[in-house]
């Protein structure tokens, strides 16, 4: 597969099973924050936009952190802390592709992608 090749075809599959993965890490945490509060299911295929709905698990303003936070917490006190999630790193990787540059270093080796997180510039004035 030449570059031009992998860049059109690999490079967005291998992005989207890791955002993909992060997607399903967030609502799986959220479904079983919501099992535990015994939350009313949203329906989602007829849910109309400015609907009034139940605040939930899926419904808050809680950020990913949060969430995941909770959902360890609540592993904990169930006594399954086999299913803790790593959240500093979780969150930290969704920040960085939300806010980073993903690479391809050299694609045609079979080489994994790169992301990248800048901070923020040292001297404002540049």
């Amino acid at each position: 597969m030449n570059q031009k090749n992998w860049l059109q075809e690999e490079h967005p599959k291998q992005l989207g099973k890791l955002v993909g993965n992060l997607h399903a890490i967030e609502s799986m945490a959220r479904i079983y924050l919501a099992k535990q509060q015994s939350a009313t299911r949203l329906d989602i295929k007829n849910i109309k936009k400015g609907d009034e709905v139940e605040i939930t698990p899926f419904s808050d303003k809680n950020s990913l952190k949060k969430a995941l936070e909770d959902y360890n917490n609540k592993c904990e006190k169930a006594g399954i802390c086999c299913c803790k999630v790593k959240v500093k790193e979780i969150v930290a990787l969704r920040d960085a592709l939300a806010h980073g540059r993903v690479f391809g270093i050299a694609p045609l080796q079979n080489t994994p992608l790169r992301l990248i997180k800048f901070e923020k510039y040292k001297n404002d004035s540049k």
